[in-house]
């Protein structure tokens, strides 16, 4: 009896409590199995993080693809940290307590570079870093 009074609560959007708790916990478990992969991609420069969405899905408002498209981002972000090369790009981004407002500034670069919107995230996101953050 419980369980079902659990699947009829809808929030604001329509969606059930049940379906956005299933998004969360999926973009949750894709992070924390590609930040293993960032980091063995941060050791080899030729090496790059699976994911067959391109950076177009960031744009999305919500759902399933835009959560792993900012996940694969904050992956790349993380292989790129402390000026780390990662294939032909590096980034120094400044240290800060919030690591999302580089996830947003690539998002704002993708935006404004219709050109790559097509392409693979994960280089669009090492290209974004690189060019929103130069080494000096």
């Amino acid at each position: 009896m419980e369980m079902r009074a659990i699947n009829i609560i809808k929030v604001s959007s329509g969606r059930s409590w049940r379906v956005k708790f299933l998004s969360v916990l999926l973009a949750s478990a894709v992070a924390f199995c590609t930040m293993s992969l960032a980091e063995a991609a941060a050791q080899d420069s030729n090496a790059t993080i699976g994911f067959t969405g391109t950076a177009k899905d960031c744009l999305l408002k919500d759902g399933a693809a835009r959560d792993v498209c900012m996940s694969m981002i904050e992956s790349v972000r993380a292989a790129m940290k402390d000026g780390r090369s990662y294939g032909d790009f590096r980034a120094c981004s400044p240290n800060r307590i919030d690591d999302l407002q580089d996830t947003h500034a690539v998002i704002e670069w993708i935006r404004q570079h219709p050109d790559r919107q097509d392409m693979d995230v994960n280089a669009v996101a090492r290209e974004a870093l690189s060019d929103l953050y130069p080494c000096s």
